[in-house]
């Protein structure tokens, strides 16, 4: 990717953190960037899943990337996106509301539980 289709990327990623699209084209989207070759446009629609606690496909394309994605700021931007994703969902009523995927939504909160402790341990 050339520096202007990765410049159009976080253009369109701004975009959708203003809320400058329609909510269906803003969650196709940015399941589309996640997977990006770029991570600078992945981190960046990591960090704009904030808005969008109660789409489960986003929320397991976070997961992949807060396991696994190979660059450590991606992965940090993953954590955080997950952090704010499950809080503001447990706001709007979480799992009880029916908006939640139970399953996906404890899997998402054990990830993050073992993250917080092994950064603990790795303190000690």
């Amino acid at each position: 990717m050339n520096a202007l289709e990765q410049a159009e990327k976080l253009a369109e990623i701004e975009s959708i953190k203003e809320r400058g699209v329609p909510h269906w084209v803003a969650v196709e989207r940015l399941a589309e960037l996640l997977g990006d070759g770029s991570a600078d446009v992945r981190a960046e629609a990591a960090d704009a899943l904030w808005g969008y606690p109660c789409e489960g496909s986003l929320l397991r394309a976070c997961l992949g990337l807060a396991r696994s994605d190979g660059t450590p700021a991606v992965r940090l931007k993953a954590l955080g996106a997950l952090g704010g994703m499950i809080r503001e969902g447990d706001l709007r009523g979480g799992v009880d509301s029916g908006d939640f995927d139970t399953v996906l939504h404890r899997e998402v909160k054990s990830h993050l539980l073992t993250v917080l402790e092994s950064d603990l341990e790795s303190e000690r």
